[in-house]
């Protein structure tokens, strides 16, 4: 959330400061058409760190925590591997190592 109110803050400096360049210079003073413009620039942005963050940095942790708890899942996508044969040692969704699994259980 504080990356979103940095971010957010950011933009709106920049809005400010080069708002009024950018829109005489590119958008020949359509300034409708800037601020959709901007506003879908700055949305892609924040949706695109959103899902980079959730993806780095949150999901390992999930995944980690549900491994921890006696749940099957991959520790790389989290895909659930539960009912797989004790034979495969990789994930069938992604192909990472089926690591800290013996015998379809959790050792510890």
């Amino acid at each position: 959330m504080t990356l979103f109110a940095a971010g957010l803050i950011g933009a709106f400096v920049v809005y400010l400061l080069l708002g009024g360049f950018v829109e005489r210079t590119f958008f020949g003073g359509r300034s409708y058409l800037f601020h959709v413009v901007w506003l879908l620039v700055y949305g892609g942005g924040v949706f695109g760190m959103i899902v980079l963050l959730r993806r780095w940095f949150v999901a390992p942790f999930v995944y980690e925590e549900l491994r921890r708890r006696g749940h099957e899942v991959c520790v790389r996508c989290g895909y659930p591997l539960r009912g797989l044969d004790d034979s495969e040692e990789a994930c069938p969704e992604c192909g990472a190592a089926r690591v800290g699994m013996a015998g379809g259980r959790l050792d510890g």
